[in-house]
Order: structure tokens, then C-alpha cells, then sequence
């Protein structure tokens, strides 16, 4: 079942004008990632709790050293500005909780809670956008549906759905294929079921095989974001 195919040919004859934007890598074949990589975590984790403990540390022994005059002079700084710092620590207290409670989300397979940086309406947005502007700066470089870079494509794209067409989160996306000739060795996919190769990662990869397993992989990047797991 050929589900790209149908799909691509109006794809090119409506391309529109869009703004200016490029944030692909040269090699990596992934959106930019929004999760901190472990390793990092778990060197940044012990750092921040050992930043917190100095830092508190530092302010005792500050306020310790200080002069009782000039103790008293700080406190009643304090005194005569309590309203203002007070306001100030209250509304950042109240938009950072706003903020965090708004952020929280539900994941639909474990149920689990977890707090997340943009909501999926904000990511669509920002993802739209990066599509668009993405299509501007390659505008002229969209390969035609009868390249054998395109026919390459899409003959793999279609032997990935047609061995994937019973899952419905699969079926239920209206794939778009798009092939620019450009010497990156990438490929990326976006929410609204548009998968972009570029035609250095065609001439890159050996075989067919090595081809398909970029594509799923930037294909199951919008499968999981239509079930609500962030990519």
C-alpha cells in the first residue's frame, strides 16, 4: 500500500513563501533533543547540591563577619522595603507555581506525572514554525517527484508503512514526503506528518536498509508525540 505517494505530488505544487530559520546539524538525524542527557545529570545534580550548601555556607559566614552596625543598617533596609521585596519574592513564588502547575502533564501509558517545559500546543507551534522556515531556505532545492533521489525515498518510506499500516498510529497520520538536494547528512519529521530527507544522507547511507532505519526513526518521533510522549 503505497501511502506516501499519493501524498507528495501536491506537496509540490503549493509550496508557499515562509520565513527565514535553520537549526538542522549537519550529521544528526534527531530533533533537537529536550531532555537532559544522564550523564550530565548526574554530574550537574551533586554540583547544584554542593552550589546550594556553599552558597548558604558563604551567607552565613558573610553575615557573621559583619559589624554590628552595619547589621542593624541592613536589617532596616529590609524593614523599609518589606512590602517591595515581600511583593517581589510573593509574585515570583505565585508565577513560578502557575507556571509549574500549568506545565504538568499526564503520560498516557504509565500515568505518571511529570513536569515538561512547553505544553504539546506550545511545541506544535514552535515545530510548525521551524517547518516553515525550513521549507524557505530549501525552497529552491525541492527535488521534483521523479528524482531518482525522491523515488529512492519514497520506496522506502512505502516499505515502511506497508509493514507498519496495521498500527493505527501509523494509519492515522497523513505522511508527506519531501526530498531537498542538499549535501547534509540528515533528516527530520515533524508533527503534521511531513518527513524531509536531505539528498547527502541518501548518498551516505550504503544500502536501503541503513535508509529505513533513519526514517522510522525520525517517523516514530511524530508517532510519539501524537500519543503525548515528548521526542
Amino acid at each position: 500500500m503505497n501511502k506516501f505517494l499519493p501524498l507528495i505530488l501536491p506537496k509540490y505544487l503549493a509550496r508557499t513563501k515562509l520565513t527565514v530559520y535553520n537549526r538542522l546539524a549537519s550529521i544528526t538525524t534527531s530533533n533537537t533533543t529536550r531532555t537532559i542527557p544522564p550523564l550530565i545529570w548526574l554530574i550537574a545534580k551533586p554540583i547544584t547540591k554542593l552550589g546550594a550548601i556553599i552558597a548558604g555556607r558563604g551567607f552565613r559566614k558573610w553575615w557573621t563577619s559583619l559589624p554590628k552596625m552595619k547589621r542593624k543598617i541592613f536589617l532596616a533596609h529590609l524593614r523599609r522595603h518589606r512590602v517591595r521585596y515581600g511583593s517581589g519574592i510573593g509574585i515570583t513564588t505565585f508565577t513560578g507555581f502557575v507556571y509549574y502547575d500549568y506545565h504538568i502533564q499526564e503520560t498516557p501509558l504509565t500515568g505518571r506525572k511529570r513536569f515538561i517545559l512547553f505544553t504539546n500546543e506550545q511545541l506544535i507551534e514552535i515545530e510548525k514554525l521551524e517547518q516553515e522556515q525550513l521549507f524557505t531556505i530549501y525552497e529552491k532545492d525541492i527535488l521534483d517527484p521523479y528524482s531518482p533521489y525522491v523515488n529512492r525515498a519514497m520506496r522506502v518510506a512505502n516499505r515502511l508503512f506497508s509493514a507498519n499500516k496495521e498500527m493505527p498510529e501509523v494509519d492515522c497520520i497523513n505522511w508527506k514526503l519531501t526530498v531537498i538536494d542538499a549535501n547534509l547528512i540528515n533528516a527530520v519529521a515533524f508533527p503534521s506528518g511531513d518527513l524531509i530527507v536531505f539528498s547527502g544522507l541518501l548518498d551516505f547511507v550504503e544500502n536501503d536498509d541503513e535508509l529505513a532505519i533513519i526514517m522510522a526513526h525520525e517517523m516514530s518521533h511524530v508517532i510519539n508525540f501524537k500519543k503525548k510522549n515528548f521526542f
